[in-house]
């Protein structure tokens, strides 16, 4: 039994931990009233390359979140 609870406890600790890290980031960007859009994917852009880590963390408003 005991390894049955620990695998169900790994397997959804990770996601939980990633939804509430979506969560933080944008109640950060509503709190501090900054947006972080400009880490989106900006394409022919050397800026535009930290968009393909950062922009799957972004979301437009908490309807699309």
């Amino acid at each position: 039994m005991r390894n049955k609870t620990s695998k169900l406890f790994f397997s959804l600790f990770y996601p939980i931990v990633f939804i509430i890290l979506l969560w933080a980031i944008k109640i950060y960007e509503v709190v501090s009233n900054n947006s972080l859009s400009w880490y989106g994917i900006y394409p022919r852009t050397v800026h535009g390359l930290i968009g393909i880590i950062a922009a799957p963390l972004l979301h437009a408003d908490f309807d699309h979140l």
